[in-house]
């Protein structure tokens, strides 16, 4: 299990999460964030060197700093 945050939010499903050479994800694997509004599921569409990009499945859910939990 990997843990890291959300590091920006880029409109009202799709954010940011830190990721680095430890973490080994790939475009479409579940994620999970824990915000104010409970354990929230996403996917990661696009992977960068030091960021990748995710979609909730719900809207207005995830907030900056919120933890994102990896299998």
């Amino acid at each position: 299990m990997y843990r890291t945050y959300v590091t920006s939010v880029i409109n009202q499903e799709d954010f940011c999460i830190n990721t680095g050479k430890d973490n080994e994800l790939h475009t479409n694997e579940k994620i999970y964030v824990l915000s104010a509004a409970g354990l929230v599921k996403a996917n990661v569409v696009k992977i960068f060197d030091d960021q990748s990009i995710c979609k909730a499945d719900k809207e207005n859910s995830v907030k900056i700093n919120d933890i994102v939990i990896t299998d």
